[in-house]
This record gives C-alpha cells, sequence and structure tokens, in this order.
C-alpha cells in the first residue's frame, strides 16, 4: 500500500512500541533481563530477508511489469551507521541481536558486522522461527536478484566468495 508515507510507518512502530511490545520487548516487565538494554529495531519491509541491496523489475504473467526495491541490507547498514555514531561501543559489555522469521535470517548475516562494531562486547546471536522453507529453484532464480554478497561479511574466509558460492 502506497498511501501511506515514511513518517506514518515510523510513528505506527513507535506507537506499537509505546503501546508495548510482547517478550523481550516488553520493558515493563520486571522479569524480562533486557528491559533496560537499548532496543534497535529494524522494520522488514522489501521481501529480501535483510540481505539486499537491488532493485529488481519483474513481469507480471500478462507481461506488465513492477518494481521491488530489494534494499533490506541497505536499510540495516544505514541503522548500523547510526549505532556507530551514537552508541559507544566502549559503554557496551553486551550486545544480542535477534530476529523473528525473515529476521532471524537478517540477525545472521548481520552479526559479524555489529561484532565488528562492538569489538570489546560480548556479542550473541538469537534467531527465533527462521525455519528455511525455500522453494526448489530459490537459490538459482530468486536470491541471486537480491545482490546478497554485496554487504556479506567478506573478512570471514567461509563467506568469502572465493570460498563460497552464495547462490549454491
Amino acid at each position: 500500500d502506497n498511501s501511506g508515507t515514511f513518517t506514518d510507518s515510523v510513528e505506527y512502530f513507535r506507537e506499537r512500541y509505546r503501546s508495548g511490545l510482547e517478550g523481550i520487548y516488553n520493558r515493563e516487565d520486571k522479569r524480562n533481563p533486557l528491559k533496560d538494554w537499548h532496543h534497535i529495531v529494524i522494520p522488514y519491509c522489501t521481501g529480501d530477508i535483510h540481505w539486499g541491496s537491488q532493485e529488481i523489475h519483474y513481469l507480471r504473467k500478462d507481461e506488465s511489469s513492477y518494481k521491488i526495491q530489494h534494499y533490506g541490507a541497505i536499510n540495516a547498514k544505514g541503522v548500523l551507521d547510526w549505532v556507530e555514531e551514537n552508541i559507544s561501543s566502549e559503554s557496551t559489555s553486551k550486545v544480542l541481536v535477534t530476529g523473528c522469521s525473515a529476521g532471524a535470517y537478517g540477525s545472521i548475516y548481520w552479526t559479524p558486522h555489529i561484532a565488528e562494531l562492538f569489538k570489546n562486547s560480548k556479542v550473541l546471536q538469537l534467531g527465533d522461527a527462521g525455519i528455511g522453507v525455500i522453494t526448489s529453484d530459490f537459490f538459482k532464480n530468486s536470491f541471486p536478484l537480491w545482490n546478497p554478497i554485496n554487504y556479506a561479511p567478506r573478512w570471514i574466509p567461509a563467506l568469502s566468495e572465493e570460498n563460497n558460492n552464495w547462490t549454491n
């Protein structure tokens, strides 16, 4: 739906946060061990599990086209740039990177980058409900279109393009 604006989206998430999200986001629950932590939420909206960095024009069956900006990685990188500028890594001893469903994959992909930002912190990753159900042609026909390697943590040898075919 293109009727809303970016500001409307931001306000929607702010209101949801103020109204009390569940689980680890519920800052009113005294049992929540993360209630006093900083929470940075990156909403999912680009259909690419936070790994995309490319705009794609798709064709419908009737040959008309539409575009999707698979910019999940670009959005996440923008947030990490903000984190680097605004949150002191020296005063942060523990970091939890987590996500649910598509966010589980985003948390996996971005944890090495976050660990680089917080080198002196204990960084943990928890992916919830990233169950990996995909079609048989996903890695061949869909995944490469997002340009997922663009922000990949290439400094990890097992994830470099030389040692790993990301479309396999």
